[in-house]
């Protein structure tokens, strides 16, 4: 499974990618990851007029199979929330 992460905007209109080949993790940390997926509701989710807000563009290939997802600060559940920071700490940036 390969999973790619973009963050932007924010107060200083940052841009931040990651990208992550579960190929490459120990198996203990690709459960976590897939764990963490299956737990989160990745569907479209935007508030409107939320100023500095951090938007996130989530893309997920498995199998030959690719789901999008893109989210903001405010319209994020806990889950995701959960997923996108375990991302940020752990995927190599790009």
């Amino acid at each position: 499974m390969r999973i790619a992460l973009t963050r932007s905007g924010g107060f200083t209109g940052t841009r931040v990618r990651v990208e992550l080949d579960t190929a490459g993790l120990p198996a203990g940390e690709e459960q976590r990851l897939r764990d963490l997926l299956a737990a989160a509701e990745l569907k479209a989710s935007r508030s409107p007029a939320v100023r500095d807000a951090f938007t996130y563009d989530l893309a997920i290939e498995d199998g030959g199979r690719l789901s999008t997802c893109r989210t903001d600060d405010s319209a994020m559940n806990d889950h995701t929330r959960e997923l996108v920071d375990w991302l940020l700490e752990h995927a190599p940036r790009v």
